[in-house]
This record gives structure tokens, sequence and C-alpha cells, in this order.
């Protein structure tokens, strides 16, 4: 829906209409001849801009209305949204903002928590990921939906419980089913529903780094892959994409009789000696080093069955040390969470300023846009990092109500 159609344009459709009307076999054949018009137009396809010279035009109130709908819900917009839009109340925006809470709790609004955390996170990599059934028995395809679906709950959860963007670095809680919650060993978890869930130390879980789906995305099958998680971190958390690797070098074999027998960190010092890659190396695998105590299937190996598991495979002891690129050395996940919320806060919320204004215009970002969603920064910092703040102010923003 783009809103009412002008008069002109209107009587160029009800024109098309009656020819095509009078030369089809039958109704059917004259609907999807004129159905086919409309799907082609430029009307339909996207917002006219006039050719008045300006370079931008704000939106109408029924433009605002299409777009933060199709924002939110993927669909039309509902009538009040289009009562406020024929009042021309949506320019106001103490109004809109109304109305993006309104529409955040909407049964609707999974459509946007579901697509937007799948393409932040990546979570198509889960499916891409053949994991070796000899080494984890108990993987299945039950268990890869549960591992999805986690992250999609979670993210739900932050937005409708109008919680803070940093419970994706960090969190006392996850969402988990019953097939879930037995992989990581929380208790008392029956049925097939997920549900928000308290954590405690000993479940070494919080934030989406624990989420069993980004740790097995980011694996090749068998064990962890410190690369990818390094760069998954860099690039979808912190929105710095390493550049793309030279051409003709290798990737890390862990078959190679020159590394076989070394640990992970061991392995990527011997990689890293080629200098076409010790450059972007040092950026990206410490990151990924302090993610070593999980492995391919987001079992922390430290203890219970993922330690059980791990003693199948290897008898090297795990080895999560890392020293940043910054100096900062760090062991482990806990460490490293802690100094992401230290060290790393503004490019965090950055990251996620272009992110969802990103998906909220659904294209590219142009430089004026990345300005834009940076200098979001400091309003998102005063009202408490809130992700349903965020999209409020993205809302309200001016590549959001113009074209």
């Amino acid at each position: 829906y783009r809103g009412p159609l002008a008069p002109a344009e209107l009587d160029r459709l009800m024109a098309y209409w009656t020819k095509a009307r009078a030369s089809a076999d039958s109704l059917e054949d004259s609907l999807r001849d004129t159905l086919s018009v409309i799907l082609s137009s430029p009307r339909f396809l996207g917002l006219p801009a006039s050719r008045t010279g300006a370079t931008k035009e704000r939106l109408t109130d029924h433009e605002i209305a299409a777009r933060v709908s199709y924002f939110l819900w993927s669909t039309l917009p509902d009538e009040p949204l289009m009562r406020l839009a024929d009042q021309r109340k949506l320019r106001d925006p103490a109004v809109l903002s109304a109305q993006v809470r309104r529409m955040i709790q909407d049964p609707r609004a999974w459509l946007f928590i579901e697509q937007f955390a799948e393409q932040w996170l990546e979570l198509d990599r889960l499916q891409r990921v053949t994991i070796s059934k000899s080494i984890y028995p108990g993987f299945d395809d039950q268990l890869s939906a549960a591992m999805r679906l986690e992250t999609i709950h979670f993210f739900g959860e932050v937005l409708r419980g109008d919680l803070s963007i940093f419970q994706f670095l960090a969190s006392d809680f996850t969402c988990v089913n019953e097939t879930l919650a037995a992989h990581y060993g929380i208790a008392a978890v029956k049925g097939h529903k997920f549900r928000k869930v308290k954590l405690d130390d000993a479940h070494q879980r919080g934030g989406v780094l624990t989420h069993a789906s980004i740790l097995t995305g980011l694996s090749d099958g068998k064990d962890g892959h410190p690369i990818k998680r390094g760069m998954w971190l860099l690039k979808n958390l912190f929105d710095e994409t390493p550049p793309p690797p030279p051409p003709n070098v290798p990737e890390l074999d862990r078959a190679n009789p020159k590394v076989k027998n070394l640990t992970i960190p061991q392995a990527l010092a011997v990689h890293r000696s080629n200098t076409a890659c010790m450059g972007c190396h040092r950026k990206i695998d410490p990151w990924g080093i302090a993610f070593e105590e999980y492995d391919a299937v987001g079992n922390w190996m430290r203890d219970g069955v993922g330690a059980t598991l791990r003693k199948r495979r290897t008898s090297h002891p795990i080895d999560a040390k890392a020293e940043l690129p910054s100096g900062v050395k760090v062991e482990g996940m806990r460490e490293l969470r802690k100094e992401l919320l230290r060290s790393k806060s503004d490019e965090f919320r950055r990251a996620m300023a272009r992110k969802v204004m990103a998906y909220a215009l659904g294209r590219s970002l142009t430089l004026s846009d990345t300005e834009t969603a940076d200098r979001l920064v400091p309003a998102l910092r005063e009202r408490g990092d809130r992700l349903a703040a965020l999209i409020e102010l993205i809302v309200a923003s001016e590549p959001f109500q113009s074209k």
C-alpha cells in the first residue's frame, strides 16, 4: 500500500482495465493482465520522487505509514495507522513513537524479529554446516531447529521486554525449550514451547556469543573455527568487516601434518607466519581464540558432556588465552564479554544503529545514511540503550522519513 492514487493515475489504471476487459477472453485474464501492470509499476516498486530538483523529499503521512508497517510487520498498514495518516498526524514525533511501540508488541512484529535476527546474525550458517555424526551423535534436525529459535526468541525478548542492546553481549537469561535446555544442561524445562529462563554462572551462557546457533554455524562440523568466529564478531557485532584474504592463500588446514598436533592458538600462529596473512589475522584471530571453550555444537568443554566429547577428539588442553589488538589479555568467553562491554560499547551502539537502519530502509546505507546512524548513538545512550528506543530513533530519522 502506497497511499491513495492521484486522480491521473487512477484514470490511467481504469482506462487500462477497460481496455483489458474488452480484449480479454475472460474476467480472469483481464484481472491477471491488470495485476501484472500494477506489480510492475514504478509506483508499486518504489516511492517516486518528484523532479523539482530537490535531492530528497519528505514522505507523506501515508508513505510513512507504509514504510513503518513494512519495516516492522512486512505487510500493509492497519486501520489505526491509516486513520492517523488520513488525519496527517504521523509527522508528530510523539504520535509516531506511540505507534512504533504499539506495533512492536503486536504479534505481526514477529516477522521483523525473525527476519532481522536471521539476517543480522547470519543464522543461515547453521544450515550450511555439516555436523559430524560420529563426533556428535546427539546432534539432529530437532536440536538444530531449537538452536535457531533460541536466538530469534531471545531477540524478541530484548525487543518486547524494552531491554538494552547490551543484552546481546551479556545476559543473565536465555530462551529455550526442552530440547535445547537438555543440550545446555538446564534443568526443569519441559515441552516444545520456548520460554525465558534464568541463567547462573554454572551454565556458562549469556548473550548471543554463547548461543549454540552462533557457535555451531561458525564451526567446521568437527571443531570450533576461531577464524570464522573472530570474523563474525568483528563484522556483525561491530561493523568492522575485515578485508578478504589475498588470492591463492590457503585456509587453515587442521589435517596438515605441520599443524595436526598443535593447539588451535599454535596452529593459528603458524598460519600467521605467512606474511600475506599476518596483518589481518593479528586483528581477527584473538577474538576467535577466546571462543575456544566451546565446541562445534556449542558445548562448553571444560566440564560435562563437552569435556567428555573433547577427550575423544584430542588430548590437548583448552587454550583460550588471547591478546586482543588493543593489547588487553583475556582468557575465555567470560573475560571476553567483560572486555567488549568495557572497551567496545560505542562501536556496538554504532553497529546496531547501522544494521537496523539498513534493514528499515531496505537497502545498503549511503555515506550520509551512515553518518545519520552514527549521530543516533548519544540519543540511544541517553535512552538506556534500549532496542525499542533505537527503532523509534530510526523511524524518526531523516533517511527513514524521506525519499
